[in-house]
């Protein structure tokens, strides 16, 4: 971009949705919408599958005991292009605000776990789908592909990008994204309120959130949904599951490019709206200590490739491709050397 937006204030979400319910979450989403916007947030950011919540259920019970629920799931997913859709569309054109939430997705028969980016004029420039679902929730989502691992230009607040949740772990995915001159990194997690292991908690993921600032320069805002007792009644059916899944595990923090939080710790159980002031001007000072993608590089040693084809299980061949052979056989001879 040719000059640098001004500082502008971005809103976390950690007020819930209306848990499985896709309508009257998204009539709260756009209240949330103009509720930061009147606020004076360029961008509101929303948990990792907010739309309408986190199968939780996943980490645990098996896929037979959990059809049931996931189906409602399923029903109550989001399709781009849909009434839906629409409204939240029509809610950030109408507060200037863009929106990055965390949605489930749902496209043909399957459920993705996205996130959807929404500019000021409501338009979508980007839908992010996750690359690997994490252990048990790949159940329920499938997987995308590299097509999408882009950042994208706004309007107002400049390059805009996003992971979810442990995204954050893989390797080279940083790289990719601070290669395309992002700014503004969106690290979206669903709730803190799993108590399965300690590298599904807070601490050790916002350590991830904030190494990722520092490795790239970034401004990184972070946000996790609360769990309330409605929600813990929805999904757990047993005292065993009573000891794994509790309320609260909302969060939310900026971290600036040099690591530093904006914000002081967020009450897990505080379920609401946050809001700190992002200034870009401030990476090109954490740039000057450190350039992940130029100064400190070292490409003759280290080299990142990521695929960005979008993937399809099946390809339709036409009759004016009738030579397919021809090619495919002139396409195997150059890659083998054959003159």
């Amino acid at each position: 971009m040719s000059t640098t937006p001004a500082p502008f204030q971005v809103a976390m979400v950690t007020e819930p949705p209306v848990y499985l319910d896709l309508q009257q979450s998204v009539a709260k989403a756009c209240n949330l919408i103009a509720q930061a916007a009147k606020h004076g947030a360029k961008l509101i950011v929303f948990g990792e599958s907010w739309l309408p919540g986190y199968p939780f259920w996943v980490w645990l019970r098996s896929v037979p005991e959990a059809v049931r629920t996931t189906a409602e799931l399923w029903d109550n997913s989001l399709v781009i292009d849909s009434d839906e859709c629409q409204r939240l569309q029509n809610a950030a054109a109408e507060h200037n605000i863009a929106v990055v939430m965390g949605i489930n997705e749902r496209e043909g028969g399957t459920i993705y776990n996205s996130l959807l980016f929404i500019d000021t004029d409501g338009c979508i420039p980007l839908v992010r789908r996750k690359l690997k679902p994490t252990g048990a929730e790949r159940m329920v989502w499938g997987q995308g592909d590299g097509s999408n691992l882009r950042v994208v230009e706004t309007n107002e607040i400049g390059l805009l990008g996003g992971h979810l949740c442990w995204e954050h772990t893989m390797h080279g995915l940083d790289a990719a994204f601070a290669a395309q001159g992002e700014q503004v990194h969106v690290a979206a997690w669903p709730s803190f309120s799993l108590d399965l292991d300690y590298s599904l908690g807070r601490d050790a993921n916002a350590a991830l959130a904030q190494a990722y600032a520092i490795r790239s320069q970034s401004f990184v805002v972070s946000a996790a949904t609360v769990v309330t007792e409605e929600i813990v009644e929805k999904v757990n059916l047993s005292e065993k599951d009573a000891q794994f899944f509790r309320t609260g595990g909302g969060y939310a923090q900026v971290f600036a490019p040099n690591g530093m939080p904006l914000l002081p710790q967020v009450d897990e159980h505080e379920a609401g709206i946050f809001y700190a002031e992002i200034n870009l001007e401030l990476i090109k000072f954490a740039k000057l200590i450190c350039d992940s993608t130029g100064h400190y590089t070292r490409p003759d040693v280290i080299q990142t490739v990521i695929n960005r084809t979008e993937t399809s299980p099946v390809t339709f061949v036409d009759d004016e491709d009738a030579n397919l052979d021809v090619k495919v056989d002139s396409l195997v001879e150059t890659m083998i050397g054959i003159d």
